[in-house]
C-alpha cells in the first residue's frame, strides 16, 4: 500500500473512528492531518520568520539588480575579499599567497 492509497484511507470516514487515523503507534484526528497538509511553511509570517523576510519583493531579477545595487555589491565583495582570508582563498584557490598588513 502506497503513501497516497493510506493518506486517502486516512481521510475517508470510518466507522470505527470517524475522527482519528492509525500513523503507525501515532494516533492523529483528521483536523491535524488536514492542518498538516493544507498549508506551506515558507507562505507563513510570525514572529520567528517576520525580519528574515522583511526584503523580500516582487521584483525580477533584472529590475532588483540596477546599477546601484551592483555597484553596492561589487563594493562589498571587493571589502570582504580583501579582509577576510576565507574570501580571499575561494577567489585565489588554495595557493594564494597570505599577504600580512
Amino acid at each position: 500500500m502506497n503513501w497516497s492509497s493510506r493518506l486517502s484511507n486516512w481521510l475517508r470516514p470510518s466507522a470505527r473512528r470517524p475522527d482519528s487515523a492509525d500513523v503507525g503507534h501515532h494516533r492523529l484526528s483528521k483536523s491535524r492531518i488536514l492542518s498538516l497538509l493544507s498549508r506551506y511553511d515558507a507562505a507563513v509570517t510570525n514572529d520567528d520568520n517576520r525580519r528574515h523576510w522583511a526584503a523580500a519583493d516582487g521584483f525580477s531579477a533584472n529590475t532588483a539588480n540596477n546599477p546601484d545595487v551592483r555597484r553596492t555589491l561589487r563594493n562589498r565583495s571587493r571589502y570582504e575579499v580583501a579582509n577576510n582570508s576565507y574570501a580571499q582563498r575561494q577567489q585565489h584557490g588554495p595557493s594564494a599567497k597570505r599577504t600580512v598588513a
